[in-house]
């Protein structure tokens, strides 16, 4: 079993407001496989491929974002997994995880050129566009043999 519980909550002690760490409000409790494996989080990281801007970019003239993703997993026998993360801008990066029982943590980085994506910008300044990420897992399972093998020959 994993319990997905919130990673800070805002509360409220003495009038001040803190953050705290822990079970908070909705609690849920996944079952996982012996197997199996739970991605806990997902976390996107946009940088900039050059000098932080002074001046206001433009569709397709820029010089492109890295994405980083963070993909937090947790398994409760161990993980042999092949991890792929994919833009909808056309980009893809794939990683293999090999952790013992736990958590574990994978970082995979993908490019998005100016030609790729187009830029969002705020109410009133441009085209809001918006782009998705797609994380998936794949188990990879080590074939076992069973018995003799039989080699046919003619």
């Amino acid at each position: 079993m994993y319990v997905v519980r919130s990673r800070y909550s805002t509360t409220y002690q003495n009038e001040d407001h803190t953050l705290t760490f822990g079970i908070s409000k909705n609690v849920y409790i996944l079952p996982v496989a012996s197997e199996g494996a739970v991605i806990t989080d997902v976390v996107p990281e946009i940088f900039y491929n050059a000098p932080h801007p002074i001046a206001r970019l433009a569709d397709g003239e820029h010089a492109g974002f890295t994405v980083r993703t963070r993909v937090y997993l947790w398994s409760p026998s161990g993980l042999n997994a092949k991890l792929r993360v994919s833009g909808s801008w056309g980009s893809a990066a794939s990683a293999q995880i090999t952790e013992v029982a736990g958590a574990a943590v994978a970082i995979v980085n993908m490019s998005a050129s100016a030609e790729q994506v187009r830029l969002w910008w705020p109410n009133g300044k441009g085209s809001r566009s918006v782009q998705h990420s797609r994380v998936s897992y794949t188990l990879q399972c080590v074939p076992v043999w069973i018995g003799t093998p039989y080699i046919i020959s003619y």
